[in-house]
């Protein structure tokens, strides 16, 4: 009996997080109204970190995509940030990833993405946003 349990639990486990996983990964590529409305420039995938006072979530590679648009990007997990560049104060380089200053009150206090700086910092100092190194 305690051999049939280890066995069904060896193929359930299995099952749930990879489950879990697709679902993951099926709500990140989910768009808003707004951006089938606009034209994609590009998209970088990776990983993130939101801080809310002393909540913190993580997610690692895959589960969270940076789609930029011309006048906004969108910061995509289970759920969706839609921010304007304008709203940008600043991208600072930390050891935690790119730290997104910004002045809206609806997001996350502190947001880190974990996406290729390179093309990252490319595609928002394009749009005038200022880098801190």
């Amino acid at each position: 009996m305690e051999q049939i349990l280890v066995v069904i639990g060896a193929i359930l486990v299995p099952i749930v997080v990879g489950i879990v996983f697709w679902q993951m990964i099926k709500k990140r590529n989910e768009f808003i109204d707004i951006e089938r409305e606009a034209d994609l420039l590009s998209t970088l995938t990776g990983g993130a970190q939101f801080q809310n006072g002393m909540i913190t979530s993580k997610f690692s590679y895959p589960f969270v995509q940076v789609r930029f648009y011309q006048t906004f990007l969108i910061i995509s997990y289970y759920k969706k940030i839609q921010m304007s560049y304008s709203e940008i104060i600043c991208i600072k380089l930390t050891y935690r990833g790119l730290q997104l200053i910004h002045n809206n009150k609806n997001f996350p206090e502190k947001i880190f993405l974990s996406v290729d700086q390179e093309k990252f910092l490319g595609l928002v100092r394009e749009k005038g946003v200022k880098i801190e190194e």
